[in-house]
């Protein structure tokens, strides 16, 4: 009796269900298909933009002079509001940077990998500008 009652209570459900769902024909099919097309290539296109954006630039001294002696060795680099970055992934980021005589060529470069490692990574970033 109960499983009779379960069914009684069900099938109607489901009827109405059926009945009164819009059905989706071959062109609604099609736009929506067309949409969900021009999403992933919008936001492929903001993904390749990014990629570009973040490319690391020569910086010019005003003075028309060369970066090559002006800078400093760094005996280690921190990390702020990177909490998504793993102690390993750090690591990896700075090893080679670190005990080096760093200019701002080589900063920027850091910043381009930093950049890189969340952007291969799918997350959304913006450019970072050293204080």
């Amino acid at each position: 009796m109960r499983g009779f009652f379960r069914l009684f209570v069900i099938v109607p459900g489901l009827f109405y269900y059926t009945v009164f769902s819009a059905p989706l024909n071959p062109a609604d099919r099609n736009d929506i298909q067309q949409r969900q097309a021009e999403v992933i290539e919008q936001s492929w296109q903001q993904r390749d933009a990014l990629l570009q954006l973040n490319q690391p630039q020569a910086t010019i001294n005003p003075h028309g002079e060369s970066d090559v002696g002006q800078g400093f060795s760094a005996k280690s680099i921190n990390y702020h509001n990177r909490s998504l970055l793993h102690e390993k992934d750090k690591n990896k980021l700075s090893k080679r940077h670190i005990n080096c005589f760093l200019n701002v060529n080589n900063i920027n470069q850091l910043i381009h990998d930093v950049g890189n490692w969340y952007i291969e990574r799918g997350y959304i970033t913006s450019l970072a500008i050293p204080s």
